[in-house]
C-alpha cells in the first residue's frame, strides 16, 4: 500500500478524507536502473554525473531512435517532426525509469471513506530542475503516430506489478481504443491475467474516448478482459467517441461521465437538467456511475443531486504517486530483468515477433553480464556470441531496424550492469 496521503482540498470537503494508500517517499518504481541508478544518480548530482550525462547523450539517444524506428517500422530520420521527438522522449523516459504512476481515488458520493478503485494516471518525471510532464503534452503525439499501444502496454505492466505486491487495492488503467483495436499485441498480457485471477479481479480497464472502438477486434478485446475477470469502464462519457464506443461495449460495469459535462454556472438550469439526464442515461446502462472533474463543493453537490454513485477530482482526492516494493541489492538483477520485460513487451509485439523478443532478452542479458562479470567472462562471451549470430541473421534479411533494436537492448543492459556493479562495490542497496 504505497501512495501518499494528500492534503485536504478544503475544510468543507472533510468528509472526503484521503484514505487512499499509505504514504510513500521518493515515489516511483526502483527498477531498471535502481533507486541509485542511472536516472536517480543523474538527478541527485552524484560523483558519476559526468559519466551518466555522456551515456545519456550517446547510448540513450541511439536507443530511443532504435525503439521508435522499430515501433513505426520505418526510418525516422533525425526526428524531423515534433511528434517523433515527443515519442522519443517518452521512450527514453521508460528506458531510464522516469515514467511514473499516480493514483487518484474514486470515492462514494454518500460516504467519502468508501473507495471504488484508484485510477492510474501516468506522468513523466523530470530531473531536479525540470517539471513533471503531464499526459496532455505527449499522448496526442503518440496517438497521431499510432504508438499508444506502447504506452498502454507499459503502464498496464506497471499496474500489474504493483497489484502483485499490494493485495488490498484495486487499480484502474486507461487503454485507448486505438490500442484495444490491435488485439494481437495484447496476447502476453491476456495470458498473464488469465493465470492470475486474483490480479484480474482487481483491475479496471478504462476505454478512452479519443478513438472509435472497432466493433470487431475492439469488442473481442473487451469481452476477453471481462471473461478473465477484469471490470470494464467507459471513460469520459459524453465526450469524443464515447457514445459510439458504448455501442460496442455491452453492459459496461462502470460509466465515467466527463467533467466537461458538468454545468458551469450555479443558475444554469438548462445545462443542469441536461446533466441530470446524462447521469440517468448512464445509470440505465451501467451499475456504477462516476462523475469526473469534481474540483469544488458545487460540483460535488451537482453530482450528488444528479444521482451519481461515485466522484473523482482534486476536490475529493488528489492524485498521489505509486511506489513499487523496495528491492535489496541481491534482487537487483531480477528487478532489472522485470523492467526489461515491461519495456520489451511494450515495444515488441510478443505474439508477432517472438523471436525478436527472445533475442532482445538475450541482448540485454549479454550487456548486463559484460558489465557485472567482465567482457571476457565465460557467461558474457557465450551470450555475446549468440547475440552476434542473431544480429547477423537479421542483417541477412535486411532487417536493419531489428539489428538496431538488439544493439539498443545490449547497451541498456550494459549501462544498467555498470551502475549495479558500482552500487554493489559502494554497498548501496538498489
Amino acid at each position: 500500500m504505497c501512495v501518499q496521503r494528500p492534503a485536504r482540498a478544503s475544510a468543507s470537503s472533510s468528509v472526503y478524507r484521503r484514505s487512499c494508500i499509505a504514504p510513500a517517499r521518493g515515489c516511483g518504481a526502483t527498477g531498471f536502473f535502481g533507486a541509485s541508478g542511472f536516472c536517480a544518480g543523474f538527478r541527485q548530482g552524484s560523483r558519476d554525473a559526468t559519466f551518466f550525462v555522456r551515456v545519456y547523450d550517446d547510448d540513450m539517444s541511439y536507443c530511443t531512435k532504435a525503439m521508435v524506428q522499430y515501433a513505426l517500422a520505418r526510418d525516422t530520420g533525425s526526428y524531423g517532426t515534433p511528434d517523433l521527438r515527443t515519442a522519443a522522449v517518452v521512450l527514453a523516459a521508460t528506458a531510464c525509469d522516469q515514467l511514473m504512476l499516480c493514483a487518484q481515488p474514486i470515492l462514494s458520493v454518500q460516504d467519502g471513506e468508501r473507495v471504488l478503485y484508484h485510477e492510474c494516471l501516468v506522468r513523466l518525471r523530470g530531473t531536479d530542475d525540470q517539471p513533471i510532464t503531464y499526459p496532455s503534452a505527449f499522448i496526442p503525439s503518440l496517438e497521431r503516430l499510432g504508438l499508444m499501444r506502447f504506452l498502454d502496454r507499459y503502464v498496464i505492466g506497471m499496474a500489474i506489478e504493483f497489484l502483485e505486491s499490494n493485495f488490498n487495492i484495486r487499480l484502474g488503467v486507461n487503454i485507448s481504443a486505438q490500442s484495444a483495436n490491435e488485439i494481437g499485441g495484447w496476447a502476453s498480457v491476456l495470458r498473464l491475467l488469465e493465470g492470475r485471477p486474483d490480479i484480474a479481479s482487481r483491475l479496471v480497464v478504462e476505454i478512452t474516448e479519443t478513438t472509435q472502438l472497432s466493433p470487431v477486434t475492439g469488442r473481442v478485446f473487451v469481452e476477453h478482459l471481462r471473461r478473465i475477470g477484469c471490470s470494464i469502464a467507459l471513460d469520459d462519457f459524453g465526450d469524443g467517441f464515447s457514445v459510439e464506443n458504448r455501442a460496442v461495449i455491452s453492459s459496461p460495469e462502470i460509466i465515467k461521465i466527463s467533467g466537461r459535462m458538468l454545468p458551469t454556472g450555479e443558475y444554469d438550469a438548462i445545462h443542469l437538467e441536461q446533466f441530470k439526464k446524462l447521469v440517468t442515461s448512464a445509470r440505465d446502462q451501467a451499475s456504477q456511475v462516476v462523475v469526473e472533474g469534481i474540483e469544488s463543493a458545487d460540483a460535488l453537490r451537482t453530482a450528488s443531486l444528479a444521482g451519481a454513485h461515485w466522484v473523482q477530482g482534486y476536490y475529493t482526492g488528489k492524485p498521489s504517486r505509486l511506489r513499487m516494493t523496495e528491492q535489496s541489492a541481491g534482487g537487483s538483477v531480477g528487478r532489472s530483468m522485470q523492467q526489461f520485460e515491461r519495456i520489451a513487451n511494450a515495444v515488441i509485439d510478443p505474439h508477432m515477433d517472438r523471436k525478436i523478443h527472445g533475442d532482445a532478452r538475450r541482448a540485454f542479458s549479454a550487456g548486463l553480464a559484460s558489465a557485472l562479470y567482465g567482457r571476457r567472462s565465460a557467461i558474457a562471451t557465450s551470450m555475446r556470441s549468440y547475440l552476434t549470430d542473431a544480429m547477423e541473421k537479421q542483417a541477412e534479411t535486411h532487417n536493419t531496424s531489428s539489428v538496431r533494436l538488439l544493439r539498443c537492448f545490449a547497451m541498456l543492459g550494459r549501462i544498467n550492469g555498470q551502475e549495479l556493479a558500482r552500487s554493489m562495490k559502494s554497498g548501496v542497496d538498489l
